[in-house]
């Protein structure tokens, strides 16, 4: 638009200045219907913890652990249970020693499972 201008020799000021008014219109009203698009988006779209029961499980820890980790498995799919984690905390798995832990034997039901080998971060501690 400002090039149309600059070439005519006999182009109005006013004129141009008008045509520039209505396209800063329109590309304002273009920003906020996307504006808009994105805020309905964002409200339609459940957040991860959308139907968790944070006290029930708090309440069914505290009574019995193995009862709220059942619990847990049942209510929230796995895909849940991940969004819902990875909402309140960071975990890293770090590499576990290699090899058989000491004192273990093939057959007894033992597993390699190093509890030191994961580390849980809660979102927002700084850690």
């Amino acid at each position: 638009m400002a090039d149309t201008f600059a070439d005519d020799d006999d182009a109005d000021p006013l004129e141009y200045r008008a045509a520039s008014r209505r396209v800063k219109e329109k590309i304002a009203a273009v920003e906020q219907e996307i504006a808009d698009a994105a805020a309905a988006a964002s409200v339609n779209e459940p957040g991860p913890l959308d139907g968790v029961e944070p006290p029930e499980l708090v309440r069914r820890h505290t009574v019995d652990p193995d009862d709220a980790l059942a619990w847990w498995r049942e209510e929230y799919s796995l895909e849940q249970r991940r969004k819902i984690l990875s909402t309140l905390a960071t975990v890293t798995l770090v590499r576990a020693r290699q090899g058989r832990p000491a004192g273990f034997f093939p057959g007894r039901g033992q597993g390699y499972f190093d509890p030191d080998s994961v580390r849980i971060t809660p979102i927002g501690s700084g850690r």
